[in-house]
């Protein structure tokens, strides 16, 4: 699952649905790939703090769907359009309505996801 616009740098082809796995992936291909930290993180934040900030919302038997949300909230830290996670599904509608309702955005929420 774990994709994003630096996904091109690798040629692995290791997949495995434990959510764990996939976040520290995509979390390392950013931190190996990317280079606007410095101008993009927010003021005192570090790419590891955000690490952290976000890993903590994962769950051992998650669905993808919060999966990819958790993950979409640790690339919009960055605040660069031209970093995006991309699925085979459309979650354009998924955080438009986390956007209009906040509380599904909290840490243990994660199965109050809308289905589509």
């Amino acid at each position: 699952m774990a994709s994003s616009s630096l996904a091109c740098c690798t040629t692995e082809r290791e997949y495995t649905a434990d959510p764990y796995a996939n976040y520290d992936r995509l979390w390392e291909i950013l931190d190996r790939g990317y280079c606007y930290f410095d101008l993009k993180l927010p003021q005192g934040t570090t790419w590891r703090d955000l690490y952290h900030k976000h890993r903590r919302d994962l769950r051992p038997k998650m669905t993808t769907d919060s999966l990819f949300l958790v993950m979409s909230q640790l690339l919009a830290e960055l605040r660069d359009g031209h970093v995006n996670l991309i699925s085979t599904f459309d979650y354009g509608a998924l955080l438009a309505v986390a956007k209009r309702r906040p509380a599904l955005l909290r840490r243990d929420a994660h199965r109050e996801l809308p289905r589509q």
